[in-house]
């Protein structure tokens, strides 16, 4: 979120022949030797997950409630330690489900985790007889693009929402702006 700016380039604050020379590619974040070559494995929660991943919403701004350890998919490394989660909860719309809880530790994005996360959510979802279609998720605007690659399509207007998400969107808009980003509901491919 606010991160962004810390992430603009001095560089373009230089002469502008400064601005004709490629920048330097920042490194990549350091991750803990132990964590470059471990697997990734994924695997239903189970009750032992739900307080961990509770306490980690708390920690991240998260919302905590509807934390059943049948919805959740985790994702461990090597040694079982937790690295990410997310989970399919149902919405009281008949037939209607949310993708949310995503999350994955710092030291392990941009390593396709949260990516491999909802996909098998999704795969879990349809296997059970249900279409992505019925499935909707609150993201801000800068996660747009990342679940547009995964089938998800920004609805034109809160009013297309469930119903039943009214209260999570207004409630979520007002905090989102507070922030300064904006709060964008999504529904899976029909």
């Amino acid at each position: 979120m606010l991160l962004l700016l810390a992430a603009c380039p001095l560089a373009l604050l230089a002469t502008p022949t400064r601005l004709l020379a490629p920048l330097p590619t920042p490194p990549p974040p350091r991750v803990p030797a132990r964590h470059m070559c471990a697997s990734v494995r994924f695997r239903p929660a189970s009750r032992d997950d739900v307080g961990p991943i509770r306490q980690r919403m708390l920690r991240e701004l998260m919302n905590p409630l509807s934390l059943e350890h049948e919805r959740f998919l985790v994702a461990e490394d090597g040694e079982g330690e937790r690295v990410g989660f997310g989970q399919l909860r149902p919405l009281p719309d008949p037939g209607l489900w949310e993708l949310a809880s995503l999350y994955v530790e710092k030291p392990w994005r941009r390593r396709g985790i949260g990516t491999s996360l909802v996909r098998q959510l999704l795969q879990r979802h349809v296997a059970a007889g249900r279409r992505e279609g019925h499935v909707f998720l609150l993201c801000l605007e800068p996660s747009v693009e990342w679940y547009a690659a995964l089938g998800f399509v920004p609805l034109a207007s809160v009013a297309e929402a469930p119903e039943s998400m009214a209260f999570e969107i207004a409630a979520g808009g007002v905090l989102t702006r507070l922030l300064g980003e904006r709060l964008v509901c999504m529904r899976g491919r029909q």
